[in-house]
């Protein structure tokens, strides 16, 4: 909530709905989530947050602010799975079909870690999954050693070579659109998701989210 761009970013309202609780209702929506958990932290401006979590009937874990790969770590623990999605709330838009296409890849490729946002990306910027095998965390934990590997969850995996990765890119140039951003950071991007949002029906999938980014042209 206290992005220096654009605070309190997550809360901001989209057609009714604010940026988290698209993200959750989206999640809810998989056919291999079982668990939801809103890793965010002990800082009062976040309190939001805890009560859409709430709302929602969803899990929260509340920890270090500038941490943020320790609150992730230490929020799966309440799952207690041996598999770990990860998305951003700045990323509101990320589809129930992308989540299960990228969990689908992942138990099909039997990696280790797999993204839809890595090399050659091909979805639109906003889109990100991760899937990964939770041991990663601890390892990813263990192994940080800059204030940037503790800050972007992923960092400390991407520079290893211990465990297999995935960069997963769809095979159908048709879903293609890596030259989009869809995330929301700045007011303008803000502006731009407002319009997406008043394209799209309560529950969508990605074909249904490029329709609206095509309707209004970004």
């Amino acid at each position: 909530m206290t992005s220096s761009r654009l605070p309190g970013k997550v809360n901001l309202m989209l057609n009714g709905r604010s940026l988290l609780e698209y993200l959750i209702q989206n999640a809810r929506e998989s056919e291999y989530v079982d668990k939801i958990i809103v890793a965010t932290t002990t800082n009062t401006a976040d309190d939001v947050l805890v009560a859409t979590a709430d709302r929602l009937g969803v899990c929260h874990f509340r920890g270090s602010e500038l941490n943020v790969l320790k609150r992730v770590t230490d929020a799966h623990k309440i799952a207690g799975s041996e598999l770990s999605v990860l998305l951003t709330g700045d990323n509101p838009f990320v589809t129930s079909d992308l989540i299960d296409e990228a969990i689908s890849g992942f138990l099909t490729s039997r990696c280790d870690y797999l993204t839809n946002s890595g090399p050659n990306r091909k979805y639109p910027d906003g889109l990100d999954v991760v899937v990964m095998k939770s041991e990663l965390l601890e390892y990813s934990l263990n192994n940080a050693t800059s204030a940037s590997d503790y800050e972007h969850v992923c960092d400390v995996i991407n520079k290893t070579n211990e465990y297999r990765k995935v960069y997963f890119v769809p095979d159908e140039p048709g879903k293609w659109k890596p030259d989009v951003s869809i995330t929301v950071d700045t007011r303008s991007d803000y502006l731009k998701a407002q319009k997406i949002a008043e394209q799209l029906p309560r529950s969508y999938k990605y074909m249904d989210l490029l329709d609206a980014i095509n309707v209004i042209g970004v």
